[in-house]
């Protein structure tokens, strides 16, 4: 499972507003790691929270904040680990921002 409580390179808790994510370093990178990762995407802080409260509940709730920008987080995460396009992932995603 992916970090989103603590930086994957240091182990520091999440402190900025905005925060880096990367699939490849398995999570959260605070701003000193952050630069060693080119895959690095940026997303609220609020967004981490969530994904970190998600592995704890077996379904997310129906008010879940944030939830389009916690998708494309996570389409991300998977992509990576796919390593292809998701066209189904992409046109739901779509759908959703209409």
């Amino acid at each position: 499972m992916p970090q989103w409580d603590s930086c994957c390179g240091c182990e520091c808790r999440v402190k900025e507003a905005w925060a880096c994510v990367s699939p490849h370093a398995g999570g959260y990178l605070c701003a000193s790691c952050a630069p060693k990762f080119s895959d690095c995407l940026e997303t609220r802080a609020e967004v981490l929270y969530g994904l970190s409260k998600l592995n704890q509940i077996e379904e997310p709730p129906p008010n879940l904040k944030k939830s389009l920008e916690t998708q494309a987080v996570l389409m991300q995460f998977w992509r990576s680990i796919v390593e292809i396009p998701l066209p189904a992932c992409e046109n739901a995603v779509s759908l959703l921002v209409k």
